[in-house]
């Protein structure tokens, strides 16, 4: 019988900001691109990725977490999101490097 894996759930807190849920992720590997051209966005060669063990928040960013996190109120998100569909990649990365709690 197949057993049942265990979420793994840390509450982390920001200094003077919310507590937020993080899920962790068990690590692993899988192959990523394609050898073919079959997928024109995809990677060239296809190749394995193995990622350590990483935590996901449980829920979406919120209003308070973004704010805590960036310094910025979400009124700049607009902007924001369309500044990410010219240059994928930028600003989303630095909110999540600015999440990370050593």
């Amino acid at each position: 019988m197949p057993t049942t894996p265990t979420i793994s759930i840390h509450i982390e807190t920001l200094p003077d900001g919310p507590s937020f849920p993080m899920i962790q992720i068990p690590g692993g590997s899988f192959w990523m691109g394609d050898d073919d051209g079959e997928i024109f966005w995809s990677p060239k060669p296809a190749h394995q990725v193995k990622l350590d063990h990483f935590l996901m928040g449980q829920y979406l960013v919120t209003q308070e977490l973004w704010e805590a996190v960036m310094g910025e109120t979400l009124l700049a998100l607009k902007a924001l999101i369309d500044q990410l569909r010219q240059f994928p990649g930028m600003k989303h990365k630095f909110f999540l490097k600015s999440l990370i709690i050593n």
